[in-house]
């Protein structure tokens, strides 16, 4: 479904659904009409429009997953009975480990208690809050177990104020989370649990289900210690109502962290150079394209803008001919501004350039070629 079809579907704007997205489930769509929304998300923002789909496909809640192929039997990770170490048990391989909330951004709770009148809840990262059960009325059905995402509406301190996104069976919630994470390369954190020596790789804890983590996963070779927490990304999953078969990658994450502060560093020092442009200020532009009747430059972090009238004194049709991309020009600042948070620069190259015009001396006595000059008439 695309984001355009979702919206249309809510009786919303893009914008709206991109903000409500980002609010309740941590997810940041790209505000294009015909951006692939995956399942996932959708089945979240509208379950309803999901309904043929779901039940075309034998009542699977979520997105199909690629299948195992026949000649490899991939065995469900959590009840794989395996030697770990020498100080690690088979019970301690097979035990329920903990239910984690890998998403920091998203508040989350399991559902302890049903009283008559209220809920209790358990945050996942620590503390518990009743609620009433009226609360909980718009769901389609909650039990003790179910994990419930929770929205404060911007405050806090009042848990009034706290809205009911979703719930939950666990098993759902943790293939949802992990989907959704892998459709968007969302950056999670996962708890190292052990390390299979004889396999070579990390079995984590990540939305309380076992996934693993290979050495060469692993950013700068580093050894991870028992319970230590790490940011990952989700590459493989495997499971049909539950998450069976999970692998992440931790240098994957560590290499979008660092794209990402260079892109934000590389920003900041566009716009600071942006601000400390002055107009009039003659600068070496780098071409980077020429079109027939404007050029593109480049001058430090800084794009700019050339029309063909301000290239030549004379005028011309065409520009392509007399210039090549990488070549050297002076460009004088005509303007600057900030369009839709882009910035918009317009230069000049001809006032860098003697003005032929201003060179000429001629007496108005004197006979000229008629298809360059008109006689004055005085």
């Amino acid at each position: 479904m695309t984001l355009l079809e979702l919206a249309k579907h809510k009786s919303v704007t893009i914008q709206t659904l991109c903000s409500f997205a980002e609010k309740t489930l941590g997810v940041k769509i790209p505000a294009q009409h015909g951006f692939q929304v995956p399942d996932s998300i959708v089945q979240v923002l509208a379950p309803e429009a999901l309904a043929p789909k779901i039940k075309s496909k034998e009542n699977e809640i979520f997105s199909s997953f690629k299948r195992p192929s026949p000649k490899r039997t991939i065995r469900p990770l959590q009840n794989t009975k395996m030697r770990v170490t020498k100080n690690k048990t088979e019970a301690y391989v097979n035990q329920e480990i903990d239910v984690f909330n890998s998403d920091e951004k998203d508040i989350t709770a399991i559902v302890r208690k049903i009283h008559d009148d209220s809920v209790e809840l358990e945050f996942l990262r620590g503390g518990r809050i009743n609620l009433n059960l009226s609360r909980f009325n718009h769901l389609n059905e909650l039990k003790e177990g179910y994990i419930v995402g929770l929205d404060y509406g911007g405050n806090e301190e009042y848990s009034e104020q706290l809205g009911i996104n979703y719930a939950f069976p666990k098993a759902n919630w943790q293939l949802f989370k992990l989907q959704v994470a892998k459709d968007v390369n969302k950056i999670i954190t996962a708890k190292v649990l052990y390390k299979r020596e004889d396999k070579g790789y990390y079995v984590v804890n990540v939305f309380g289900t076992r996934a693993l983590l290979y050495e060469n996963q692993v950013a700068n070779d580093r050894k991870l210690k028992e319970d230590e927490e790490i940011i990952v990304l989700v590459n493989h999953i495997e499971g049909k109502g539950k998450p069976e078969f999970v692998l992440v990658s931790n240098s994957r994450a560590i290499q979008q962290v660092n794209w990402t502060k260079q892109k934000e560093e590389s920003a900041k020092s566009r716009k600071d150079e942006f601000d400390n442009l002055k107009i009039d200020k003659i600068v070496i532009a780098i071409i980077e394209k020429v079109e027939p009747t404007y050029m593109i430059v480049s001058f430090g972090s800084l794009h700019g803008i050339i029309h063909k009238s301000n290239i030549f004194w004379g005028n011309v049709r065409k520009i392509d001919p007399y210039f090549s991309a990488g070549a050297a020009i002076q460009a004088k600042v005509l303007s600057k501004e900030i369009e839709n948070g882009k910035h918009l620069i317009r230069l000049s190259h001809k006032v860098c350039i003697p003005d032929i015009w201003d060179m000429v001396e001629f007496d108005e006595d004197d006979e000229c070629d008629g298809s360059r000059f008109g006689r004055s008439s005085r």
